[in-house]
């Protein structure tokens, strides 16, 4: 006859490789919705001749606030 074990099994930590795996895809995500903002502002502002770069600025704003919300959002979810 097998034992049953009364207590249910902990969830198990996360390993440290897969928290530097998770932060640092955080970060590239991070990363790339700056440079496709900025580089998008620049595509617009060069195509309509802007004298100043709005769009580069509008854009590469949206791409921080963009990219932070990514970042928060994956840093407070539950794995």
């Amino acid at each position: 006859m097998k034992e049953m074990n009364p207590l249910p099994k902990k969830p198990s930590e996360p390993s440290s490789y897969q928290s530097a795996f998770k932060y640092s895809g955080l970060g590239a995500q991070l990363l790339v919705f700056i440079l496709i903002g900025f580089w998008g502002g620049r595509k617009i502002d060069n195509w309509a001749s802007f004298s100043i770069p709005y769009f580069t600025i509008l854009l590469g704003i949206t791409g921080v606030f963009g990219g932070l919300w990514v970042l928060l959002r994956g840093l407070f979810r539950k794995p």
